[in-house]
């Protein structure tokens, strides 16, 4: 265990030995925190998991242990007992989850039972088809009056279109360090199950990398492990509300963190050499959706960034990506 941890709550029935962990990192939003762990103890499981929040403040105290809607004796409850910041707070999830596989739910993040389901059906042995699998999710957006509705997340090109039908569970599709040279395919941990020895192994998120830790961590898997498979099914609901990401320095460092991501990866040899050429277009491209993503003022593209341009952007990757796929093969990393 970590040091510096305070344990609030012990569930009523300790599983030794769960199979999967749903570790919730928390700071000071009780409310939306409580519509995460409902929507973590209303999924129906056939294997032994266990549910952990990690609470970064030191300060408040845990409410949610007191609330009749929540069924806190099956929780596990922890506390550091200083604010270690975001994303060490993560590595704590890892390091306190008990699970042969782990996934981080975000605390203003929901889980459907969609996901419950395809744990189920891929964890009948015990064992994934991938040590890291993703999955897609839909949008919560916040930013609208009335704000229920739901929108879908962009993902890859050549993945995007109404895939969330049983029909498509088995097109998991394994995606090299290429792919996400072109930018993160997914919304936070939402919704990524990963093996969590594997994950402590190659050293968990690291804190200088802020605000993509989580887009270097997943490029950092695939050099070290290999490539990591993701199946068509939205398992889950990513808010999108007022956060760090509105701030426009935030959004810049996106993009500048991104761009030093890229330039590694092009030093370590992980990509073609002649990739070197795309990262400035990669950059303009990626500051206009995170823009278009986060803030309303942005919502339509600029002259110079029209929905032709980027349709023509990604017919440039869709078929970067088959001609690699068609003449080379990615080794898996042991």
């Amino acid at each position: 265990m970590p040091e510096n941890i305070h344990v609030l709550a012990v569930p009523k029935d300790v599983i030794s030995a769960p199979l999967l962990s749903i570790a919730i990192p928390t700071y000071r939003r009780p409310a939306l925190l409580k519509e995460a762990v409902l929507s973590a103890l209303d999924l129906k499981f056939e294997f032994p998991v266990e549910i952990l929040i990690v609470d970064n403040d030191p300060e408040t105290s845990a409410d949610i242990l007191n609330d009749s809607d929540v069924d806190s004796s099956r929780i596990f409850y922890y506390k550091n007992q200083e604010n270690i910041g975001m994303v060490p707070n993560w590595n704590h999830c890892l390091s306190l989850a008990k699970g042969k596989y782990v996934t981080i739910l975000h605390d203003d993040d929901l889980l459907s039972a969609t996901f419950s389901r395809c744990v189920n059906r891929l964890l009948l042995e015990g064992e994934l088809p991938s040590e890291m699998l993703g999955f897609h999710v839909d949008i919560l957006d916040f930013r609208f009056p009335g704000a229920d509705q739901k929108k879908r997340s962009v993902m890859m090109p050549e993945v995007i279109g109404n895939l969330s039908n049983e029909s498509a569970f088995f097109e998991m599709k394994a995606r090299s360090i290429i792919e996400f040279f072109f930018g993160n395919p997914f919304c936070g941990t939402l919704g990524i199950v990963m093996d969590r020895s594997k994950a402590l192994e190659i050293g968990g998120f690291i804190p200088s990398w802020y605000p993509i830790s989580d887009y270097e961590f997943w490029c950092r898997w695939i050099c070290k492990r290999g490539p990591i498979s993701i199946i068509p099914q939205r398992v889950g609901l990513y808010r999108i509300q007022e956060n760090e990401s509105f701030r426009l320095d935030v959004q810049s460092s996106f993009v500048e963190m991104s761009t030093k991501l890229r330039l590694l990866l092009l030093l370590n040899g992980e990509v073609p050499s002649f990739f070197k050429y795309l990262i400035g277009n990669l950059a303009v491209v990626q500051l206009h959706y995170i823009r278009s993503f986060w803030d309303l003022k942005y919502q339509k593209p600029s002259l110079f960034l029209s929905d032709f341009f980027l349709r023509k952007w990604h017919f440039f990757e869709s078929v970067l990506f088959f001609f690699y796929r068609k003449y080379t093969r990615t080794p898996q990393r042991k």
